[in-house]
């Protein structure tokens, strides 16, 4: 099972992502329950099956090794009203300033998130076709 979550940025995934592992830790003594195999932690579930949309979260950003850079998926939010179209460039260059380019738009964020989570494979035709058709 994938879950994705849009339309609500990213910043929020690391604070809760934290709180699970730390509440899985630290159960009260005398509570039993199930426990997941080896070192799993509920953190690690996320990242194999929870993908997050973002718009113009700059600390979401930040914090994406927290997150899982593969976990990540940019969208303009074209044509709705609160889209950043027509300034999406303009927006992530400056989210994405820094930041190295296999994290951007030849690798995960952009490309290889979206070809993984939907099961495609980005060839580099489509990587150039769908990185210069941002809105």
């Amino acid at each position: 099972l994938k879950v994705g979550v849009v339309e609500c940025e990213v910043s929020w995934a690391p604070y809760f992502m934290s709180r699970m592992d730390n509440f899985y830790m630290q159960r009260a003594a005398g509570v039993h329950g199930k426990r997941f195999q080896g070192d799993t932690l509920p953190s690690d579930f996320f990242r194999s099956n929870i993908f997050i949309g973002f718009q113009e979260d700059e600390l979401g950003i930040q914090l994406r090794h927290h997150i899982g850079v593969d976990n990540l998926l940019w969208g303009s939010d074209y044509p709705h009203a609160e889209s950043t179209f027509p300034k999406s460039r303009e927006i992530l260059e400056r989210i994405l300033a820094g930041i190295p380019e296999e994290e951007t738009w030849t690798d995960p964020i952009l490309i290889i998130s979206r070809s993984r989570t939907f099961s495609t494979r980005a060839g580099s035709q489509e990587r150039k076709t769908w990185t210069s058709s941002i809105r």
